[in-house]
C-alpha cells in the first residue's frame, strides 16, 4: 500500500513487513529532476536513512543527487564512487545508526520500464 500523508510517502508491502516513509525533503528534490524536456538528462544517487527496530518503520530522510564524476546522458546514469562520501558523513552525523537504504534514478518516460541494470540493483 501506498499513500501520501503530510507531504511524506508512506508504504507497507504486508503485515510483516517494515513500513516506508520517504521525507518530503527527498520528495522534493526528485521533482526537480523529473525529465520534462527531451534536453533532460536521467539523474541519480543514494538514498539514505536508518531503521527504527521498535517502530518497525524505515526512513528515508536524505538523499545524493548527480556528482559531476557520475555519466548521465536521456537514457542511463552511471553512478560514480563520489556518493560515498555523503553517505560516510550521514553514518557519522546519525551516530552510526543511519546509511544506504538505496539507489535512485530517473527515467524519461511517464511509466517508466525498469532495464536489466535496474532489476539486478
Amino acid at each position: 500500500m501506498l499513500q501520501c500523508l503530510d507531504q511524506r510517502i508512506i508504504w507497507k508491502e504486508d503485515a510483516t513487513s517494515f513500513e516506508g516513509v520517504i521525507a518530503s525533503n527527498v520528495i522534493e528534490t526528485w521533482l526537480k529532476f523529473i525529465q520534462s524536456s527531451s534536453k533532460d538528462k536521467e539523474a541519480g544517487g543514494i538514498l539514505l536513512g536508518r531503521y527504527y527496530e521498535n517502530s518497525s518503520t524505515m526512513l528515508v530522510d536524505e538523499l545524493t543527487i548527480p556528482k559531476w564524476l557520475d555519466r548521465r546522458t536521456r537514457t542511463s546514469f552511471y553512478r560514480s564512487s563520489s556518493h560515498d562520501r555523503a553517505l560516510k558523513k550521514y553514518w557519522q552525523s546519525t551516530n552510526k545508526v543511519g546509511g544506504l537504504l538505496g539507489l535512485w534514478h530517473t527515467h524519461p518516460e511517464n511509466q517508466p520500464n525498469p532495464s536489466y541494470i535496474d532489476l539486478q540493483d
